[in-house]
């Protein structure tokens, strides 16, 4: 598997359990997508961080959002 791929699979499922937590939860603290992948809070915060300057998702108040881009792209 390629770097790029994993790096496609990585995305794809952090915005999946952004959205099935958004769901559940309404707005996503950061602890509760890393238990939710079993990550430390300081790899998400990393990975958001990515995510958020690709403008897949915001932040407000130190918690996740996920974007309407985002909700397209879990979606397809």
């Amino acid at each position: 598997m390629s770097e790029h791929t994993r790096r496609s699979r990585a995305v794809e499922d952090y915005l999946k359990a952004i959205y099935k937590l958004q769901q559940e939860h309404g707005q996503v603290p950061t602890t509760l997508l890393a238990a939710e992948l079993s990550r430390s809070p300081a790899s998400v915060t990393n990975m958001v961080k990515g995510l958020a300057a690709q403008d897949l998702v915001v932040t407000l108040e130190a918690r996740w959002l996920a974007t309407r881009t985002h909700r397209e792209l879990v979606r397809t």
